[in-house]
């Protein structure tokens, strides 16, 4: 807001859509095209990064009545979570291969009993 001078002095609002910071910009524009309503979770694309927005109300006995938008990275919520989603991924296909070498060897070992008993049997 600019606060302009004189008696009393008078504010200009400034446009978030006008805003330098790409992220305010962006979601300000995001929330005008898409005409969102109050209280809705929404995300951008921002320079290859992903963020979810959340678009409220925030209003008092004053009478003030704001919109306040909260933009939060993905990476901050999901970060922790993608990495050990990775880690049981790999840990799960380590298992899984070692099972089925243990399930192959024990396989081939019953087989040579197997095939012994039958030439002992003859």
């Amino acid at each position: 807001m600019n606060i302009i001078e004189g008696e009393p002095p008078s504010v200009d609002l400034l446009k978030a859509s006008d805003s330098d910071n790409n992220i305010m910009k962006i979601s300000a524009e995001t929330i005008q095209d898409q005409r969102l309503e109050l209280g809705e979770v929404f995300t951008l694309i921002i320079e290859d990064e992903k963020y979810f927005g959340l678009y409220k109300s925030l209003s008092d006995p004053k009478e003030l009545d704001w919109r306040i938008v909260s933009i939060i990275p993905e990476k901050d919520i999901m970060g922790a979570i993608k990495e050990r989603q990775t880690a049981t991924l790999a840990t799960t296909l380590g298992f899984v291969i070692i099972g089925t070498l243990i399930g192959l060897l024990g396989l081939s070992i019953m087989t040579n009993l197997f095939i012994k008993h039958l030439r002992l049997q003859k």
